[in-house]
């Protein structure tokens, strides 16, 4: 059985990993490239970023997280929301000139809600870039930042 801690802490470290690989792959490149088409194609569509995923981002972030899923696959937790969650329920924020794309997630074990996962996306709207590795924060059921054992 492992603590809450260390299962957060993992999982945050998957997140490093597959940012620090998608930074230096080939899909990085691809997907620059689609928002720089997608960007020519329709400028119209720059307004809509808050309303709907914007796709170079969306996959982006589900390349970034392969890590993180298989990561908690492996711990037997799984969330309430396909990854990285519903974004009409995501929120964003300006924090030290980073904009920040925040999703939640509920979490679950053997059908029990342990809490709740925020997940920030620090990102460009100058250009298409994740600036660094997605961050999360855990809050229990119980109130406590980490507890009990999986």
């Amino acid at each position: 059985m492992e603590s809450i801690e260390k299962i957060v802490d993992e999982l945050q470290k998957s997140f490093d990993k597959g940012w620090r690989e998608f930074k230096q792959s080939s899909l990085f490149k691809k997907y620059n490239e689609l928002a720089n088409m997608l960007d020519w194609y329709n400028p119209r569509i720059a307004n809509l970023r808050k309303s709907i995923p914007y796709p170079a981002y969306h996959l982006a972030t589900q390349e970034i997280g392969k890590y993180f899923m298989i990561k908690s696959k492996d711990y037997g937790i799984y969330f309430d929301e396909v990854f990285p969650g519903d974004f009409n329920k995501s929120n964003e924020t300006k924090e030290n000139n980073l904009e920040l794309r925040h999703f939640k997630l509920s979490v679950y074990h053997n059908n029990n809600l342990l809490g709740f996962i925020k997940i920030s996306i620090p990102h460009s709207h100058d250009k298409f870039d994740i600036l660094a590795p997605p961050k999360i924060s855990f809050r229990s059921v119980n109130k406590k930042q980490y507890s009990g054992k999986i």
